[in-house]
C-alpha cells in the first residue's frame, strides 16, 4: 500500500478473457485502438486517496475500454478537490475541539483547586 506508484492516478489495461483463463495470464491491451474492437478489453483506473496521516484508501475502477478518459480525469481531479476540502474542514473542526476540551480542562482544575482552598 506504501508503493509510490500508488500515490498517483495510474491507468492501464488488461485482456479479461486471458485473465479468466486457466491458467491465467496478464495480456495487456491497446483501450485507444478505435481499429481494434477488443471486447474482452478492460481499462483500469486507480488512484490513491489520502484521508488522514495514518489512513488511505485505494479507488479502483474497472471498465470496458474507452469508458475512462478525459472526463474520468476531471472527476478524479474534482474528488480529489473535495477530498482536500473535507479534509481542511476536518482538521478546523479537531482544533476547534481541542480547544474546548483544553478549556474545560483548565477550567475544572482551576474549579476543584478553588474547592479545595475553600473547603480546608
Amino acid at each position: 500500500w506504501n508503493a509510490d506508484v500508488l500515490h498517483n492516478m495510474t491507468m492501464f489495461t488488461y485482456n479479461f478473457d486471458a485473465a479468466m483463463a486457466d491458467p491465467s495470464r496478464f495480456e495487456p491491451c491497446d483501450a485507444d485502438d478505435p481499429e481494434h474492437e477488443d471486447v474482452s478489453c478492460r481499462q483500469v483506473g486507480t488512484s490513491s486517496i489520502a484521508l488522514d496521516a495514518s489512513t488511505t484508501w485505494l479507488v479502483v475502477m474497472v471498465m470496458p475500454k474507452g469508458v475512462l478518459g478525459d472526463t474520468a480525469r476531471g472527476t478524479a481531479s474534482q474528488v480529489q478537490q473535495t477530498v482536500s476540502e473535507f479534509r481542511a474542514d476536518w482538521q478546523e473542526y479537531l482544533r476547534e475541539q481541542e480547544a474546548i476540551s483544553v478549556g474545560i480542562f483548565v477550567s475544572m482544575s482551576i474549579g476543584s483547586l478553588l474547592m479545595a482552598l475553600a473547603l480546608s
